[in-house]
């Protein structure tokens, strides 16, 4: 009995720790890093002027300020490389043109595969590191979205447009019915959300993705490779993606509908059970933001997010002029979020000497149930 009372005590005090009254969509946006891409790029011998100029954009010690983005770089050399696996994937690329990138998953994802693969060029650079989609997700996560879904249609028009109405209907309909936690006092003095409570509200979007539009490509298999069997589907699929850039999960098919659509936004809408972001669902998104920087309620994004720059920049314009519609695009920002470590809350030391205190509080709950579970083991099992 004593045993299962430490237990329970134990397990109780890990929830009050971990958890907090935030939303999810809010504490992950303010408080959750995104996870840094990794590409390699391979080559043999030095790389030219312009190509070492293209790298040293890939990697967050040579890259411009201005230039930020959740992606790491490792050179390899393949005349001098001995790792066998490097090799390994030179030939499955199948290709002979080098230097070739070859962009992967974040290692917090767990997902030991390929995102894309491209010559390091100008044009490949661009479209890897970013994107009119990505841009727009971006710029409303940041303005007001609690959560914005991207909708990968399948380029059946009729079938598209009304997978597209069924979510918009459904979610203007959860943007009255769900209600947002009421945020504790605690973790308002811990800084745990930096806008009052007043502003918080509920708000999701739609993002439509065409499967053939070239810009997308990178985000598109950063989506489609998230679970191993939806690159062959070809159903509409819906990703919510929320905080910094985090996609949930996929709904499929006959996935998307009211059930999952309200069952995905009642836990992005809910509050944070567990503050751990490994232990929370998703995978984060490649993108060119500096949300250290652009959290923040009194920036302007309209004006801090500049254009797209570099080849993407062109191709958008001309396709503009060619429609003689410029496309809604979001403006830029740009962020390697996730080697630096979300700052504390801007404010005197209230939320470093909460941590401190939370975290002595820890020391001497654990210390306390190791002390129960030894006097049970050492008198309770004699009685």
């Amino acid at each position: 009995m004593l045993r299962n009372s430490a237990i329970a005590f134990i397990a109780l005090f890990a929830v009050n720790v971990f958890a907090c009254s935030v939303p999810v969509f809010r504490y992950a946006l303010e408080r959750w890093p995104a996870d840094p891409y990794g590409v390699l790029v391979l080559h043999r011998g030095e790389l030219s002027a312009e190509q070492k100029k293209l790298f040293d954009r890939l990697s967050p010690d040579t890259r411009e300020e201005t230039d930020v983005v959740n992606l790491i770089s490792n050179p390899s050399d393949l005349d001098s490389e001995v790792n066998p696996k490097v090799h390994k994937i030179w030939e499955d690329l199948k290709t002979d043109t080098l230097p070739q990138m070859v962009l992967y998953y974040p290692r917090q994802s767990g997902i030991d595969a390929i995102v894309w693969s491209g010559e390091l060029n100008q044009e490949n650079v661009d479209r890897m590191m970013d994107s009119p989609a990505r841009r727009e997700v971006a710029r409303r996560l940041l303005k007001e979205d609690s959560a914005v879904w991207a909708l990968i249609e399948t380029g059946d028009k009729e079938r598209d447009d009304a997978v597209a109405a069924l979510i918009d209907k459904r979610l203007k309909e959860l943007e009255l019915e769900l209600k947002l936690p009421e945020i504790q006092a605690q973790d308002v003095a811990d800084g745990l959300i930096s806008i009052p409570e007043s502003e918080l509200s509920i708000s999701f979007s739609l993002i439509r993705v065409s499967r053939e539009d070239a810009n997308e490509e990178v985000f598109l298999n950063q989506l489609l490779g998230m679970e191993s069997d939806l690159r062959e589907l070809r159903e509409p699929i819906a990703f919510p993606i929320f905080g910094r850039g985090r996609a949930l999960y996929a709904l499929a098919g006959q996935g998307i509908n009211v059930d999952n659509i309200s069952d995905a936004a009642a836990f992005l809408i809910g509050p944070c059970s567990c503050q751990v972001k490994d232990q929370n669902p998703g995978v984060d998104v490649l993108m060119a933001v500096d949300w250290d920087r652009l959290v923040q309620s009194e920036i302007d994004l309209e004006k801090e997010l500049p254009p797209l720059s570099g080849f993407l920049a062109s191709a958008i314009a001309e396709d503009s002029h060619e429609s003689q519609s410029p496309p809604d695009t979001p403006e830029h920002g740009g962020s390697s979020a996730a080697a630096n470590p979300a700052p504390a809350p801007s404010g005197d030391l209230s939320a470093a000497t909460s941590s401190t205190m939370r975290l002595s509080v820890l020391v001497v709950g654990a210390m306390a149930a190791a002390a129960l579970l030894m006097g049970y083991f050492f008198f309770g099992r004699n009685n």
